[in-house]
């Protein structure tokens, strides 16, 4: 027979020992199975949680500016976007302009909002200030241009006196509506502002060379021909905008962006197919509109 002789500060460490290796093999078992997530190691699926991860570490980072470089950070050297610029509309691009907005032409007539506006009433108070900015612009005075005997186009010329009118109406504007609307006080007016607006559209052809790669590729044969996605970039240079706290109302409700009856085309090509032309650039969006590119592809 083996006898064991333990001190009594040792027998009390081995107690403890003991409790706690008891607890520890009662805490292995739960009334719950709990088994971990079975996930789908398809190609596809392992590619889409990968794009989910990645969209929530950008929604995880604070500001603007770090959202922007956590989005370039991948290619610093720029994504190769198709340029879409305010002042050059390619011939034939509607139904393209239509598919990479999502837009929907109302033809018949505009919206119920448009017919409710009553402008006769401040016409009248600021319609002597309107014509004298526009005289004074037109024929006030000469031009810088004028004095230096720059050789301008006459393209170059109208955006000149069209940009300086712009500026001296909307001031004009601005000092007569703030009587009775005190929100525009605290309006700012950006001069020549810098807008530009990057993103994705997806449902079109994949091109030949990409084919041709998928193809060889055991895993990817069966996904040779499936659409990829084309970055884009708006670049847009009006002459002024108008910044406010409190934001415009809407023109037709949100819920209508979800109408299922409005007709929107689907632009399967290449947008080079129409003119398009391509140019490595970092993804940019700052603060602006669009509609001035969707009335303009309209027209």
């Amino acid at each position: 027979m083996l006898f064991l002789r333990l001190k009594y500060k040792s027998s009390n460490n081995l107690l403890k020992c003991c409790r706690l290796f008891a607890t520890a093999n009662a805490e292995e078992y739960t009334d719950i199975p709990q088994y971990p997530p079975i996930l789908n190691l398809s190609l596809d699926k392992v590619r889409e949680r990968r794009i989910q991860a990645y969209c929530e570490e950008v929604k995880a980072v604070k500001t603007v500016e770090e959202k922007q470089l956590k989005l370039n950070m991948p290619r610093y050297y720029g994504f190769k976007c198709y340029m879409f610029y305010e002042n050059n509309i390619p011939y034939d691009n509607l139904e393209l302009v239509q598919h990479i907005t999502r837009t929907h032409l109302i033809k018949d007539s505009l919206p119920d909002y448009y017919n409710n506006i009553k402008v006769d009433s401040v016409l009248e108070t600021i319609k002597s200030d309107i014509e004298e900015a526009i005289l004074l612009e037109l024929d006030g005075y000469r031009k810088n241009h004028e004095i230096m005997n720059e050789a301008l186009s006459k393209s170059q010329i109208e955006d000149i006196i069209s940009s300086a009118v712009g500026v001296h109406v909307n001031r004009a504007l601005l000092n007569n509506l703030c009587k009775d609307f005190p929100h525009l006080v605290n309006t700012t007016t950006d001069i020549d502002p810098r807008i530009e607006s990057s993103w994705f559209a997806g449902g079109m052809i994949a091109p030949l060379r990409v084919q041709s790669w998928r193809k060889a590729k055991p895993w990817f044969k069966d996904q040779a021909k499936d659409p990829v996605d084309r970055a884009i970039q708006y670049i847009g240079m009006p002459s002024l905008t108008v910044r406010s706290e409190l934001p415009l109302c809407p023109v037709i409700p949100y819920s209508e962006a979800e109408n299922s009856s409005f007709d929107v085309p689907v632009f399967k090509f290449d947008p080079g197919v129409v003119g398009m032309l391509t140019e490595h650039r970092r993804l940019v969006n700052t603060p602006g509109s669009l509609f001035n590119m969707h009335l303009l592809m309209c027209l």
